[in-house]
């Protein structure tokens, strides 16, 4: 089945972002699918992409599915201006506030009612609350995004599921009027880290051996993302936001129950830019595979979407993947794409796979 991916970038948005856009040929159709928007500035390019690449010479342009795939500004704030631009079927997201009765045993401050709770959420949730509002003034139907939720025969979600889901909600840290919130917790994310950490000390890495650590942690909202399966028949994707291992090992439980395990998986999307918090040795295992012998490279790539001269993907990552057979790259404030069976676009060039890197970041750092 023919398909393309692609991540959109410039050198003019200063963080890491993300946001990509695919289709697919279906009934001698595509199939337009945007999953996260960035920032602003990348929706501008993101529009600019889907008008020269995806709609030239439509007359009535529509994304089939526009997916959040969890509410940080970085993935959801974008959405908002494709919403505005283009005509769009079906919006795939999960918005806290429709579990209010969900976590309401939870709620720790008497002054607080129901409605004032919603209130607070959306306020919490900002991104995802404008986006319900357009959605609302268009008439467009909101889908959960949930795991038993199958989007149709060749998308289908894989984590979170709405237990997950309302589990995360309770212990985030924006929900500290909540008896379950763990916002007392001092948990530093890597970038936060590397704010605060003008240095970094490397260590040496060998090919047989990951430094990557199996107790790492990540954000509730991170974890919440939608872990979404591309199943192109001969040929499966996997894009996978900012989850970190726990969703990840939830996606891994899915896709061996649905008989797609995702070690057939040909193209990765390397979950929260290429951090450290997000994966380890025995997820790489089971989502990936194992380390192969040095210089064995297999037909599948993974991608990071990062901010231009970015630090990351933080260099265990990539080995993490490359020791693993996978060829990495990076958008490096470029857009790149990844097609199968489709035509190649005129003007585009090749570039460069990362490689094996002999020192990577100190955990200490």
């Amino acid at each position: 089945m023919k398909y393309e991916i692609d991540f959109i970038a410039t050198k003019e948005n200063k963080g890491n972002a993300d946001a990509i856009c695919f289709r697919y040929e279906k009934d001698d159709k595509f199939i337009n699918v945007v999953y996260d928007g960035g920032s602003k500035v990348l929706a501008t390019k993101l529009i600019k992409h889907l008008e020269k690449f995806y709609f030239k010479n439509q007359y009535y342009p529509k994304i089939d599915y526009l997916i959040c795939s969890h509410p940080d500004q970085d993935h959801a704030s974008g959405l908002i201006e494709v919403i505005e631009k283009f005509e769009i079927d079906k919006i795939i997201m999960n918005t806290p506030w429709k579990y209010i009765y969900d976590i309401w045993d939870n709620v720790n401050d008497g002054r607080i009612s129901k409605e004032s709770l919603e209130k607070r959420l959306k306020d919490d949730y900002p991104y995802v609350a404008k986006i319900e509002e357009l959605a609302q003034e268009k008439g467009i139907e909101i889908i959960e995004g949930f795991e038993d939720k199958e989007i149709n025969e060749n998308l289908k979600i894989l984590s979170p599921s709405k237990e997950f889901f309302i589990e995360l909600l309770k212990k985030s840290k924006k929900t500290k009027y909540l008896d379950e919130s763990d916002y007392k917790n001092n948990i530093y994310t890597e970038s936060t880290k590397n704010i605060l950490s003008k240095f970094t000390n490397w260590i040496k890495e060998l090919w047989g051996k990951d430094s990557l650590k199996e107790d790492v942690e990540t954000s509730e909202e991170n974890e919440m993302s939608i872990v979404l399966l591309g199943d192109m028949e001969e040929n499966k994707f996997l894009l996978t936001g900012d989850v970190g291992i726990k969703g990840l090992e939830k996606a891994i439980e899915k896709a061996n129950k649905i008989g797609t395990p995702l070690t057939e998986v040909n193209f990765y999307q390397i979950p929260h830019h290429g951090s450290r918090h997000n994966l380890s040795p025995s997820i790489m295992n089971k989502m990936v595979g194992n380390i192969v012998s040095e210089g064995i490279k297999l037909k599948k790539v993974a991608y990071a979407s990062v901010a231009y001269e970015s630090d990351y993907p933080r260099k265990a990552v990539v080995n993490a993947f490359i020791r693993r057979g996978i060829q990495v790259y990076k958008t490096d404030g470029y857009t790149i794409t990844y097609s199968h069976l489709t035509s190649e676009r005129a003007g585009w060039s090749s570039i460069s796979e990362l490689s094996f890197n002999e020192k990577v970041e100190d955990w200490d750092k």
